[in-house]
């Protein structure tokens, strides 16, 4: 297990709330008229379809697709490969 994953999870954490907190006190957005926030709260097949099959080709490529995208661009070919088992889980 790499515990550093622990410190980017609650970096991640940390900031959100804060985030959160400052942005969602504003009543409107900066560069948008309205907030578009989802109204949907209930937990559907789809929902947990989808979760499933997004972590599962996390699990099996080890790259989330935005930074593995990100990698991409930046020149780390071995994300290519991650990309791909991610496509076909899809």
């Amino acid at each position: 297990m790499d515990p550093t994953l622990l410190f980017t999870l609650g970096g991640a954490v940390g900031v959100t709330i804060l985030t959160f907190r400052c942005v969602l006190g504003r009543s409107t957005p900066i560069f948008s008229p309205k907030f578009y926030l989802p109204t949907k709260q209930t937990i559907d097949w789809q929902l947990l379809i989808g979760s499933a099959i997004f972590g599962i080709g996390w699990g099996m490529a080890g790259y989330c697709p935005g930074p593995g995208l990100v990698a991409l661009v930046l020149g780390i070919w071995r994300v290519l490969s991650s990309l791909v088992i991610q496509k076909n889980v899809l």
